[in-house]
């Protein structure tokens, strides 16, 4: 978070915009939480737990390609290739360019 903008806006008595600043800094940074504890739990070998908390950040930033990319290895790897195709497909159709959307999705069956 940029303090130096939060003293600005507070001295300016611009504490709703400010109000607005951070509650859209934590909405940005909320997915971050359940990607970040579903690679542990993953690590952990506590399976269910962590394909809920990848898919809960896939779903809180579904154009995050980290989120896309980690809840698919996390299904191939597993031989889930049916619960891994629509989330490469999701990858494919939502960042084209990217090459390894291509391959997870050619891993799937497709």
């Amino acid at each position: 978070m940029c303090f130096p903008l939060v003293r600005m806006l507070i001295s300016l008595n611009k504490i709703s915009f400010l109000y607005r600043y951070i509650l859209l800094f934590l909405l940005l940074t909320q997915a971050r939480i359940p990607y970040n504890l579903g690679l542990l739990l993953r690590h952990l070998k506590r399976d269910s737990e962590a394909e809920a908390e990848l898919s809960k950040a896939v779903t809180l930033e579904p154009d995050n390609m980290d989120y896309l990319y980690a809840l698919t290895e996390y299904y191939l790897k597993r031989g889930k290739f049916q619960e891994a195709k629509p989330i490469a497909e999701q990858m494919v159709a939502r960042h084209p360019a990217m090459q390894v959307g291509h391959n997870m999705l050619s891993i799937t069956g497709n």
